[in-house]
C-alpha cells in the first residue's frame, strides 16, 4: 500500500499520506499506520488534519484512555491544536458511549487547567455541561469566557452570550439578565439567528408578544434552508403567534414546522405535544 503513494512517499501530498496512514490501520498494520502518523508528526504538514484522521480510528475502536493521554499530550506540546481537539472532544462527548463522554470531559478539564486563557476550551467544556443539562456548570463556563472581555473572538462571545442567555431564561427563570445578555450579543452580531431566537424566546417568556414575534421570524429567515434548528425556533413562532391571535399565520407555519421536523426529527417529544395541544386550540 505504501508503494502505491509514489517513489519517494514522503513528498507524497500530506492529505494522500494521511489516506495511507487509515488504510494501514484499517487493514491491522497498526504499528506501519503508527509510524506514518509519527512521521506526519514530525514533518508538521496539517497537524490538526494528522490527529483528527488518527483520532477518529482510535474512536472507532474505542480506545479511549489512548485518546485522551494523545489529546492532553499534544495540547500540551502545540497550543495551535487545541481548537481542534476541544471541538473533538465536544463531539466525542454528545455521543452516547459513556467512556467517550468521560474521556471529553477529562481531557478539556485537564487543558482548561493548563491552558487558562483559552476560551475556546472554555466553551467546548461549558457547551458539553449544557448538553449533559449540568446547568450550573456550563453558567460558570459560559461567564469565564465572557470575563475575558476583548481577548475573545466576536464568534466566541456570541455563542457564550447567546447559551447563557438560554440558561438564565430557561432553567433559573433570570429573564433581565437573559435579556441584556442577548441584546450585547445581537449588538455584536445582528444577523445571528441563535441569538435572535434566544432573544424571540425571551420575549414570549415576558409576555412580549410582538416583539417575540418580530424576533422569530427574523430568525426563521436567517437560518439557513438546511438547518435543522428552523423547527425549533418555527415551534416557538407558532406558540407567540396563538397568543397574537394569529390563527392563520399559526396553522401556516405548523404544517412548515412539520415538514421540517419530518427532516431533521429536531423537536422533542414534549415540543410535538405541545404544538399538537396549541393546534387543537386554535
Amino acid at each position: 500500500m505504501n508503494k502505491r503513494v509514489g517513489g519517494d512517499s514522503n513528498n507524497a501530498p500530506v492529505f494522500l499520506r494521511q489516506l495511507v496512514m487509515m488504510a494501514l490501520y484499517e487493514m491491522g498494520q497498526v504499528q506501519e499506520a503508527g509510524q506514518l502518523f509519527e512521521q506526519l508528526n514530525r514533518q508538521g504538514q496539517d497537524p490538526a488534519g494528522t490527529l483528527s484522521r488518527w483520532a477518529s480510528l482510535l474512536v472507532r475502536d474505542k480506545e479511549w484512555t489512548t485518546l485522551g493521554d494523545l489529546f492532553m499530550q499534544k495540547g500540551m506540546q502545540s497550543p495551535d491544536l487545541l481548537p481542534m481537539i476541544s471541538e473533538f472532544c465536544l463531539q466525542i462527548g454528545i455521543k452516547e458511549d459513556p467512556r467517550g463522554r468521560e474521556t471529553a470531559q477529562e481531557c478539556l478539564a485537564y487543558l482548561v487547567a493548563n491552558h487558562p486563557n483559552h476560551p475556546g476550551l472554555y466553551l467546548s467544556l461549558g457547551r458539553l455541561h449544557h448538553y449533559w443539562e449540568q446547568y450550573k456548570s456550563a453558567e460558570q463556563m459560559y461567564r469565564k469566557i465572557l470575563s475575558f472581555d476583548a481577548l475573545v473572538e466576536d464568534s466566541v462571545q456570541a455563542i457564550a452570550m447567546n447559551n447563557l442567555a438560554w440558561i438564565l431564561a430557561n432553567e433559573f427563570n433570570n429573564l433581565m439578565e437573559a435579556l441584556q445578555l442577548a441584546n450585547k450579543g445581537l449588538a455584536i452580531q445582528p444577523e445571528n439567528a441563535d441569538l435572535l431566537d434566544t432573544r424571540g424566546e425571551i420575549f414570549y417568556k415576558m409576555g412580549e408578544y410582538e416583539k417575540a414575534r418580530e424576533d422569530l421570524e427574523k430568525s426563521l429567515r436567517l437560518y439557513p434552508a438546511q438547518s435543522a434548528r428552523r423547527a425549533p425556533s418555527g415551534y416557538r413562532l407558532i406558540k407567540t403567534l396563538a397568543k397574537l391571535g394569529k390563527n392563520k399565520d399559526a396553522l401556516e407555519m405548523y404544517k412548515q414546522v412539520e415538514q421540517w421536523n419530518q427532516q431533521y426529527q429536531a423537536l422533542t417529544n414534549d415540543q410535538i405535544m405541545d404544538l399538537n395541544t396549541i393546534i387543537k386550540g386554535l
